[in-house]
């Protein structure tokens, strides 16, 4: 769908799970990718507060990272279907969304990267999934659907205008989660540990 065509946000988009559902969870993956990248050259920040993707004029976006003396960001493009990498040294690579591997698609983003000169450790592992396969041997997720993956974008932008204007309110029991917190405090020594296993000391002491 190009730019000319966009429709835009008026309307809530018909999205079912049953059809997107394989395009979802290979975007799930994708999106991993791309944030393991941000996470790797972002310094830490309480709450993870610096790995998310935001919603963008054209899809998800990165927003700018540091990337040595440059800056960097990396946005999934919804209208065009493409990963888009800029610097602000006006040097970009793109990498196609359609149907590709998840193995794909991250020999391609980590090329683009070594391309762009941008050097990065990325645990190659998803996290949070019942089956982590890793990026570079995920054969199974491999769907993309481009009118559906823009259906989910137009809905994100909805949902952040929805909010931006006060007609979602975000509600839930944050006062009693917050007195769980100190229940956490014996996870941290293993959650170290795990950091340095994984060779994430950048982490450890931030």
């Amino acid at each position: 769908m190009s730019a000319a065509t966009n429709p835009g946000p008026r309307a809530w988009p018909h999205l079912t799970m049953s059809p997107w559902e394989d395009t979802r969870d290979t975007l799930h993956m994708w999106t991993q990718i791309v944030g393991k990248v941000r996470l790797g050259l972002m310094p830490m920040i309480n709450h993870w507060w610096q790995v998310p993707l935001y919603v963008s004029a054209r899809g998800l976006t990165t927003s700018v990272m540091h990337a040595g003396d440059r800056g960097l960001e990396i946005e999934f493009d919804f209208v065009e279907h493409a990963l888009d990498l800029r610097t602000t040294d006006g040097e970009r690579r793109q990498v196609a969304l359609e149907p590709r591997s998840v193995a794909s698609f991250y020999a391609a983003t980590m090329a683009a990267l070594d391309e762009l000169g941008v050097r990065v450790h990325v645990f190659p592992h998803p996290s949070e999934v019942a089956v982590a396969i890793p990026f570079d041997q995920d054969e199974v997720h491999r769907s993309y659907d481009a009118d559906a993956a823009h259906r989910f974008w137009l809905g994100e932008v909805n949902v952040t205008v929805a909010l931006a204007r006060g007609q979602i309110k975000a509600k839930g029991p944050v006062a009693k989660i917050l007195k769980l917190v100190p229940l956490t405090k014996p996870v941290f020594p293993r959650y170290k540990a795990l950091l340095e296993e994984q060779g994430r000391t950048d982490l450890v002491n931030v």
